[in-house]
């Protein structure tokens, strides 16, 4: 069952090694977010299903990644067993919430559901619909780590530059990834071409969580800010009792 669910930024800097040795009180704060967030997982479900966007070989659960493309070999895991040479081809969604695995439930093991970025609105409610189905007839209790960024063009200096609705697509983002029905109700319809214009790249993930967590939830936003022009989203949800 589909008890519990956390979302986080996939960004490289919630990762100290990959940021340098200066301290940042805007990159502490996501990356305290995000940590506590997990670990409040950790203390709900050991079963973790990661969801992200990319495509990966179906063994990567039993190797190793690493943040070596990123700039520092940080090596990250999905379950306390996994062996091997470390690989930097994971996609970032999986290394990121491996590393979160890593610091938050080392004994945990976490699966992984990986979304096509072009999928369609329809392709990523149906998507939703059966990972919440799969997680129901499975036994024990499963929670979601959803790993995707807000859009990236904030501010001037974002990495996409500026744009003048990113705010508003990213309001009703962060709206939505807090609980707002009606939010929620706008972004699992959004057309992917229109999200891609603002930068919102984690569109599709967001669709599919959304779906999947379809039904009566406890959710509320833990840290939602654009510190570098792009929206970091941390929030925490549970199955209404």
């Amino acid at each position: 069952m589909l008890t519990a669910a956390v979302f986080v930024p996939g960004a490289p800097l919630l990762i100290p090694e990959l940021t340098g040795s200066s301290v940042d009180p805007d990159v502490d704060a996501v990356r305290g977010a995000a940590i506590e967030a997990a670990s409040g997982l950790a203390a709900d479900v050991s079963d973790w299903l990661i969801l992200g966007a990319g495509s990966a070989d179906p063994s990567v659960a039993d190797g190793v990644g690493t943040f070596a493309g990123f700039g520092a070999d940080v090596p990250v895991r999905l379950s306390p067993t996994a062996d091997g040479s470390a690989d930097p081809r994971w996609p970032l969604a999986l290394l990121v919430g491996g590393w979160l695995r890593g610091r938050a439930a080392p004994d945990a093991t976490a699966r992984t559901a990986l979304i096509d970025p072009a999928s369609t609105p329809q392709d990523c409610a149906d998507r939703g619909r059966r990972l919440r189905a799969e997680c129901e007839t499975a036994s024990g209790s499963t929670g979601l780590l959803v790993v995707a960024d807000g859009a990236t063009t904030l501010t001037a200096k974002a990495p996409g530059g500026f744009h003048a609705d990113a705010q508003r697509w990213q309001d009703d983002l962060v709206a939505a990834v807090g609980g707002d029905l009606d939010a929620r109700s706008r972004v699992v319809t959004w057309p992917a071409t229109d999200a891609a214009a603002v930068g919102i790249d984690g569109r599709a993930v967001y669709q599919v969580a959304l779906a999947a967590l379809d039904g009566a939830w406890d959710a509320e936003n833990c840290y939602a800010a654009a510190p570098f022009g792009v929206g970091y989203v941390v929030s925490r949800w549970r199955r209404s009792t």
